[in-house]
């Protein structure tokens, strides 16, 4: 495993062999997966890449991709997660909020670190937020359902539509990241 993962990524309780294994827990940066599983595909390495499935157990939910790496690409085929946004709170700048998210991605592409293509969708539900304002007492505001929709784009540019799923912050929208970030 020290061959493949980055010294910042710690695992523990490894088990199985290359092709097929597993581990208890692999943590990076604070945040924490148990019950890893990996299955790589052996003939990827003869293309150059490294290509397999990994499943997880992350807390409050789970996530599972298919893999390919390279030494400057990442890409993830049929990426399946979802988890609580406290669970994230590690990794992402939620601090002050409350809901579920899941994504249902069925390619997400990384060239140097950076999303170059994006196809599926995330969702948040039950979203709550800290009020801008004092009202009271009240520590979260209830903000409703969300949902975002990556759609094609052209080459190294990600789009998305942003809408509302019901609840009293109506929203909807576009965005687009060009390779120019």
């Amino acid at each position: 495993v020290r061959w493949f993962a980055p010294p910042e990524v710690a695992v523990a309780g490894v088990e199985g062999t290359l092709w097929s294994g597993g581990a208890l827990s692999c943590s990076f940066g604070g945040f924490r997966a148990e019950a890893v599983r990996w299955r790589i595909r052996p003939l990827s390495l003869m293309l150059g890449r490294l290509a397999g499935t990994v499943e997880a157990r992350i807390p409050d939910g789970f996530v599972s991709t298919d893999l390919t790496v390279t030494s400057s690409h990442v890409r993830y085929d049929a990426l399946r997660g979802a988890t609580t946004l406290s669970a994230l709170a590690a990794i992402l700048p939620v601090s002050g909020m409350r809901g579920q998210a899941s994504v249902a991605l069925e390619s997400l592409e990384l060239v140097d670190g950076w999303p170059t293509s994006v196809i599926g969708e995330l969702r948040l539900a039950g979203l709550e937020a800290t009020p801008f304002i004092p009202n009271g007492g009240v520590a979260l505001v209830p903000l409703g359902d969300y949902k975002v929709t990556f759609v094609p784009a052209a080459e190294r540019e990600v789009a998305a539509q942003f809408v509302d799923e019901g609840g009293p912050l109506a929203v909807a929208g576009t965005v687009k990241l060009d390779a120019a970030r």
